[in-house]
């Protein structure tokens, strides 16, 4: 197990001597997920040595960048480029534009789920593959890790049609120490530091009730494991209980029958069953060999079911034979062929007499002259149509006796479903009913008169036969059922239920024992894994609720179980209220962020990175203000990502002057991304700068001492950027490129530091700038002089020319 959590929860369980050997071992198995192992099989859940568990410290990583193609409302390949160290990065776009594919591909790359369609239907799932790309999903996260040399690629693949958690993933270029996925030790730590928050995870923090708010927080915490246990030992021990209750009632009733029985079985078997504890063992000794066996009750409840032949059957049979003989006798003196074929030459004269035309002629058979008229015609038609009836009644007669003699047979043609020897053995004589049968099924005749008096005579014989055997096994089933069976039956499907209530009473105790030694441990780490975690809390609220009068004075969890919430302690103007009742949608988004927050900037989280989607929404303006600045400020730490389609927050961004990154994300035909840079920080000082020299309302004095400042913070800016990025590609640590780039130093010690890493040449700045002046601008040296004597000197020449030298500078600088 290389769960950190678990790990610290068995340290605590080593050194707890007061836990018994049963409650350490459902305490395990409640971690692992194997309650049922434990009570089903009385097996003691493995616990490898701690010497043979692999232990991996989580890297902390920053991003460089991120390509997706083929992931939701992106096509073909999309990147996102990102500055690998802190820093505020805000990206803009329309809903639909496949900004927020980069913010859930990155969650679906780390984690193989998304917050988006997690515990909902099948239906939030389909479609996640972009319908514009071909072939596999791919999803790759450019990193750089702290302390390690190298810049390592994260990339994950999914083909056409897969689940989104069936993902490959890998390091397609490697770091020193780093050359699989799992090197970076980042399992349990996207549990515990999840540096994502979606939009869903907004709304649902707050919203979604009490449990909701309090298993998220815990989850925050990374105390999801604890949560999970002690729900598993409650589920487990509440099916003990219902278990019991269930075997309890089934037992009042076979206490009842026991009670009502005159036989020493069952009067031994209330005795043992009668008390609070259960004499088991007595019972299954009282049940051996003694119940009788289940073949023959089977064999009566067949008999008392035995109908070979029914009367309705019989007299049915009988009278279609009779009425077939009947109608067969009427018709024998009509020969059903010559009425056919005498019908068929009537209609062949009447055909031949239409095509002569004539009114009268003469007969073609016997010359008789002009006997053929139309009188004749009618008379003939006549007759075609009586022989047809004549044919047809006696060809349906012949039908019916057949089937009706067909019928008869096939009732004799079943096998009697009778065990005889079976019958017997239950005292029962089925020998009437054989030899009836027997006459029954030897029956056969061509004549229905014959047939019918047959079936008849034997027919009857059958059915009373049948009908007295019946009753002789209804008579011995009732009697059957007065005396040990039906006990014994019962008391057979009991004693294993009683088996297992008996057990179950003990583990009862011991499942409530380990939950609530669980809820015990998980009630320590909670309050001081919060602790830290509530007064950022409080003090980023501060920031979050400008111009509300909504003040957040305490959160702590509370309660237990089915019990359990996050009591929120608000006051408004002064006065105590109810946190959801009084905050409004945007107030509780903004705590929602001010929950999340705190918890990734913690020192143990190994992700530098925070990646934020769309928090602005419900959010009046003075809100986004106070979340400019909260994310300005986590972004002093973390490299701070969010996505939004809402103007105000860059907006807000450039109005407060706060230092970021503003991209924005375009979607064209057939799902292509584009990622445009807005204003970086560098572009913004000289865009700035350009602005102010072609501002024509400004003096010329004005722009002559303003416009070397501008641009030497844009020099120093490209210097801090390309610095940073050199040394965390080196391995240096983040702390000291932050300490370092931190420290005072003049323009040209600065510029020492880009150009040779080593901020004490600066006596040599001049030199390499105009020996690499395709590189850095033939301008720089005058450049950097001018923005180094600032306002008190200006700078030479046309303002324009000036900025156009400084821009080639700062783009040499990043190169």
């Amino acid at each position: 197990m290389t769960d950190a959590l678990i790990d610290t929860v068995l340290d605590m369980l080593d050194g707890d001597t007061g836990v018994s050997e049963e409650v350490e071992s459902l305490v395990l198995a409640a971690l692992i997920d194997d309650i049922d192992g434990v009570i089903e099989h009385q097996s003691k859940p493995r616990r490898p040595p701690r010497e043979q568990q692999e232990k991996r410290e989580a890297k902390g990583a920053w991003l460089r960048g991120l390509t997706v193609a083929g992931f939701r409302g992106i096509g073909p390949a999309a990147r996102l480029e990102l500055s690998a160290g802190p820093g505020l990065t805000i990206v803009s776009g329309r809903n639909g534009s496949g900004k927020s594919s980069f913010a859930e591909g990155l969650e679906l790359l780390l984690t193989g789920q998304s917050q988006r369609w997690m515990n909902r239907t099948k239906v939030w799932q389909s479609g996640w593959q972009n319908l514009h790309a071909e072939g596999t999903t791919r999803i790759t996260a450019a990193l750089a890790i702290d302390g390690i040399p190298g810049a390592p690629t994260l990339l994950g693949e999914w083909a056409a049609g897969a689940d989104p958690s069936d993902r490959s993933l890998d390091l397609v270029e490697g770091a020193i120490g780093v050359t699989r996925a799992s090197d970076l030790g980042w399992n349990e730590a996207l549990s515990t530091w999840r540096p994502f928050l979606s939009y869903n995870e907004i709304g649902a923090l707050i919203e979604d009730g009490p449990s909701r708010l309090h298993d998220t927080l815990a989850g925050v915490l990374g105390l999801e494991l604890l949560g999970d246990a002690v729900r598993r030992l409650d589920a487990a021990r509440k099916a003990l209980r219902d278990d019991a209750k269930g075997t309890k009632s089934e037992l009042s009733l076979i206490l009842q029958e026991l009670d009502s029985l005159e036989d020493e079985r069952a009067t031994a078997c209330l005795e043992a069953l009668s008390g609070r504890n259960w004499d088991i063992k007595k019972v299954e000794d009282t049940l051996v060999g003694k119940v009788e066996p289940a073949e023959e009750e089977r064999i009566l409840g067949q008999l008392v079911d035995l109908d070979p032949l029914s009367q309705e059957a019989l007299d049915g049979a009988v009278e279609d034979l009779r009425l077939a003989a009947v109608q067969r006798t009427a018709s024998r003196d009509r020969d059903a062929e010559l009425s056919d074929k005498a019908s068929r030459l009537l209609r062949v004269a009447v055909s031949w007499f239409d095509l002569t035309g004539e009114p009268a002629v003469d007969c073609p058979v016997c010359g008789t002259t002009t006997i053929l008229d139309s009188a004749w015609r009618e008379q003939a038609e006549a007759s075609a149509e009586q022989l047809e009836t004549t044919a047809n009644a006696v060809t349906e007669a012949e039908r019916k006796m057949r089937e009706a003699i067909q019928k008869a047979v096939q009732l004799g043609n079943r096998q009697l479903a009778l065990d005889a020897n079976a019958v017997r053995r239950l005292g029962l004589d089925p020998s009437d009913l054989e030899a009836a049968w027997a006459s029954f099924v030897e029956g056969s005749s061509e004549n229905p008169e014959v047939l019918a008096a047959h079936l008849e005579s034997v027919g009857d014989r059958v059915i009373k036969a049948a009908s007295s055997l019946r009753t002789a096994a209804t008579e011995l089933r009732s009697e059957r059922a007065n005396v040990w069976l039906p006990a014994a039956q019962l008391l057979s499907a009991w004693v294993p239920k009683a088996r297992r209530v008996v057990r179950g009473r003990k583990e009862q105790k011991s499942l409530k024992a380990a939950a609530d030694w669980i809820g015990s441990v998980e009630e320590s780490l909670r309050n001081e894994r919060f602790q830290p975690i509530k007064e950022s809390v409080q003090g980023i609220w501060d920031l979050l609720k400008t111009q509300s009068s909504v003040s957040l004075d305490d959160l702590r969890f509370a309660g237990s179980r089915t019990r359990r919430k996050v009591e929120m302690d608000v006051s408004i103007d002064g006065k105590p209220g109810v946190a959801i009742g009084v905050m409004s949608q945007g107030e509780l988004h903004a705590l929602s962020l001010s929950l999340f927050l705190p918890r990734t900037m913690l020192s143990e989280s190994p992700f530098r990175f925070l990646f934020i989607d769309d928090p602005v929404q419900a959010m009046d303006p003075a809100k986004v203000d106070g979340l400019a600045r909260v994310l300005a400020r986590a972004a002093e730490k973390r490299q701070v990502v969010v996505f939004s389609h809402d103007d105000r927050l860059p907006a807000a961004i450039r109005r407060l002057g706060l230092p970021a990154t503003l991209l924005e994300v375009h979607r064209r035909e057939q799902s292509e991304v584009e990622v445009r840079q807005c204003l970086d920080p560098v572009s913004r000082l000289l865009n700035d700068a350009r602005a102010i020299e072609y501002d024509q309302n400004l003096p010329g004095e004005v722009k002559f001492r303003v416009i070397p400042g501008l641009c030497r913070e844009a020099i120093e800016t490209a210097i801090i950027e390309f610095v940073r990025r050199r040394r965390l590609e080196q391995g240096d640590p983040h702390s000291e490129v932050e300490g370092l780039l931190v420290e005072p130093r003049s323009l040209v010690n600065a510029l020492s530091l880009a150009l040779f890493d080593d901020d004490r040449r600066g006596s040599d700045v001049y030199a390499e700038l105009n020996a690499k002046a395709q590189r850095y601008g033939p301008q720089a040296v005058k450049v950097v002089r001018a923005c180094n004597q600032g306002s008190h000197e200006g700078y030479p020449g046309a303002g324009a020319e000036f900025i156009k030298a400084v821009s080639f500078l700062a783009e040499g600088l990043g190169q």
